[in-house]
């Protein structure tokens, strides 16, 4: 049985948009991230992470992750007050 090509055109915008979808996730997990590891984001529930080991995630992260966002290139800390 031939499958028609027609089918495939009718397919593609979908992946497309799925594609999207999955860049806008990522963006969204690498921006909270971020957010945290920085300070910038301030909740109780990250209270735990000093700044020292704040700093030392965001250094392994940019060493090793090559598709990180580009505001993610020369962080620095926030609240530099926690230890």
């Amino acid at each position: 049985m031939r499958r028609s090509p027609k089918k495939h055109v009718r397919i593609a915008p979908f992946w497309g948009s799925m594609r999207n979808f999955k860049l806008s996730r990522e963006n969204t997990v690498y921006q909270r991230v971020y957010e945290v590891l920085t300070g910038k984001d301030q909740n109780p529930k990250f209270a735990h992470l000093s700044k020292t080991d704040r700093q030392a995630i965001l250094e392994i992260l940019t060493d090793t992750k090559a598709d990180l966002p580009d505001y993610w290139s020369g962080t620095t800390l926030v609240g530099a007050n926690r230890n």
